[in-house]
């Protein structure tokens, strides 16, 4: 008897892991297909968040069929995020290299450089 209800609680608890990696992969797929492309600026701050979050907790393998999608969509979003101030000094400043170096260190710092990471 103890046997068997050890057996039934590995696989309830695998039943489980599965609809949780099936649920996380939906989710991931709406987040990076849908989410990023809203129109209000709130909207896509929340799919970005949960997206970070999400891809902080979920097994690689969870990751894998959707990499490619995953990283394009996270550096479009770093690259929407820049403050229009750089964009406003790569007119007027002469040290473009040192412009460069700042815009590096901004998406190199924060959640979506270690969700890309």
């Amino acid at each position: 008897e103890k046997s068997s209800g050890t057996k039934r609680a590995r696989e309830e608890m695998l039943s489980l892991e599965r609809d949780a990696s099936a649920a996380a992969a939906t989710a991931l797929r709406y987040l990076v297909r849908h989410g990023l492309n809203q129109n209000c600026a709130e909207a896509t701050g929340l799919c970005l968040s949960t997206l970070v979050e999400v891809v902080g907790i979920v097994r690689p393998t969870i990751l894998e069929p959707i990499l490619p999608d995953l990283l394009r969509s996270l550096l479009l979003a770093m690259s929407g995020l820049e403050p229009n101030a750089l964009n406003y000094l790569q007119l007027r400043t002469t040290d473009q290299e040192g412009l460069e170096r700042a815009r590096l260190q901004l998406s190199q710092s924060g959640p979506l450089a270690s969700a890309v990471n």
